[in-house]
């Protein structure tokens, strides 16, 4: 079984390395009320069924919102409704999502998520 971290040729040289890409998505959509805090994705919807984690999400949002990656304790992401879609790809493990609303109206959100894998047999 082989390293998930650098790798690199015979010489010593760092080679380039492509994450193959999942075939499987998943795209979730809902509303969250106004005054929300903290609103629990994992919990509430269907999202994070198909794939227990996520590297990569297109965040859709009509309205202002912040959210927060994996705990209500980490800081929040500001996210304007201009921004939409916002694309977060990042290297952490996404294994829930916080969204908060203070916008004074419900906002629909639509996340499209997707995951990266390494083929590390």
């Amino acid at each position: 079984m082989g390293s998930k971290g650098a790798r690199f040729d015979g010489h010593g040289h760092p080679i380039k390395v492509d994450f193959p890409v999942n075939k499987l998505y998943e795209s979730v959509e809902f509303n969250v009320a106004n005054g929300i805090s903290d609103y629990d994705v994992k919990a509430s919807e269907s999202a994070f069924v198909k794939l227990p984690s996520w590297t990569s999400v297109v965040i859709r949002t009509n309205k202002n919102i912040s959210v927060k990656l994996n705990a209500t304790t980490n800081q929040a992401i500001t996210i304007n409704e201009y921004e939409s879609p916002f694309h977060l790809t990042a290297d952490i493990e996404i294994e829930n999502i916080y969204i908060t609303n203070a916008s004074g109206a419900q906002v629909a959100i639509k996340l499209l998520a997707f995951n990266r894998t390494i083929d590390d047999e």
